[in-house]
């Protein structure tokens, strides 16, 4: 592993040597944690294909320094904490508030934003590795049209792959069949190579546990026929404020349709988005926490309530406490049925919790119960 502060002034140019070696070090730290969480001891080449797909995709994800000129311009604009994942490069950006943060809050804050590479929302994205720069764009298309792909769709990709650099990965949503298809195309090409396939569309990771938590936050799944209103609700949304062709908003829908089709728990409209993905997030984030806490006992008041921080940042607006507030539950669902959900951030607060809070115990290593009522070991990472 090279020097973390050599890592971060080569890349961001950062001139607090300290603070910057320190945030990549609980960086690094999370991440492992997380990985320990999925492992579960087991050595990596030893796990179910399934689950060294999740594995190697917590693996990949990368810390960047906020800019102000990259992916969300206005995430960062507010001293108020803030972090965020980004699916496409698989890398999460932590705003300078943070930096200073005491290091059980960005454990907790950063172990949520990686463990949105592997959501129920981003599990399934594939990981596209680039080969060589693309060169000759008519004679790729000449070839695109030979194999009869959408030549539209083939031109777009060629000119996103020429921002790429070589050896970097990126993820992508694989929406519909024609996807795969322009896949193939560019690895025959030698463009590209597929350096994670995400997860099967069919599969959900931790689904028990998902399932459990739904049922206690009331987050209901929308129907198949609701998820495709959503959409369309999207699309006209979109096209009454865009001055974009036509055509193009019509692909768009058809995507977001398709998306939605395949995975409608975590399909949005603006005036109700789906809560799977963060409280998914947060799963794995509570394990995590609970790990780093089994490591690092806290000693002090202060220490334990650091690992709080993550829900405190809006602690003071009343309806993001009782109610939830966008695509995020309830603080007060996020706190006692997610991250009291793990039995080591109980110990932590010297407290025994909910007994019938068991959701998280599916994910871990903890007994859970069966349901004929009796206690079993589980070590359930997907289905």
């Amino acid at each position: 592993m090279k020097n973390g502060s050599s890592r971060w002034k080569k890349k961001f140019g950062l001139s607090d040597l300290a603070n910057r070696s320190r945030v990549l070090k609980i960086f690094d730290k999370t991440k492992s944690l997380l990985l320990d969480e999925i492992a579960k001891g087991r050595p990596k080449e030893t796990l179910p294909d399934q689950e060294r797909i999740l594995y190697d995709k917590v693996l990949g994800v990368s810390l960047n320094r906020y800019r102000p000129d990259h992916f969300k311009e206005n995430s960062c604009a507010y001293e108020a904490l803030n972090a965020y994942y980004h699916d496409p490069s698989s890398s999460i950006t932590l705003c300078p508030s943070y930096y200073s943060a005491p290091d059980a809050a960005l454990v907790r804050v950063m172990a949520h934003e990686i463990a949105h590479s592997i959501d129920v929302c981003n599990s399934h994205s594939v990981g596209i590795r680039l080969l060589k720069a693309p060169q000759d764009k008519q004679k790729v298309l000449e070839l695109a049209k030979k194999a009869r792909l959408n030549i539209e769709n083939v031109a777009n990709a060629f000119v996103s792959l020429e921002q790429i650099e070589v050896g970097d990965t990126v993820y992508s949503r694989v929406t519909s069949p024609t996807d795969g298809a322009e896949i193939e195309f560019w690895k025959t090409l030698g463009i590209i190579e597929v350096a994670n396939t995400g997860l099967p569309k069919a599969m959900t990771p931790a689904p028990v546990a998902t399932k459990c938590l739904a049922a206690k936050m009331k987050l209901r799944p929308p129907s198949a026929k609701e998820a495709i209103r959503y959409a369309n609700e999207t699309f006209i949304a979109k096209s009454s404020v865009l001055s974009v062709d036509k055509a193009k908003l019509n692909k768009e829908l058809d995507e977001a349709v398709q998306m939605a089709k395949m995975n409608p728990l975590c399909a949005s409209d603006p005036n109700r988005p789906s809560h799977y993905g963060e409280a998914s997030a947060d799963m794995w984030s509570a394990k995590v926490l609970g790990r780093y806490w089994e490591e690092h006992k806290p000693s002090t008041q202060a220490e334990v309530l650091s690992g709080f921080a993550f829900e405190a940042v809006t602690l003071c607006q009343d309806s993001s406490v009782s109610g939830p507030l966008g695509e995020h539950p309830s603080m007060i669902s996020r706190t006692n049925q997610i991250l009291l959900a793990d039995k080591r951030v109980q110990s932590a607060l010297g407290c025994k919790g909910d007994p019938n809070n068991y959701c998280l115990n599916s994910v871990g290593t903890l007994p859970r119960k069966n349901a004929s009522g009796r206690s079993k070991n589980s070590s359930e990472v997907m289905k």
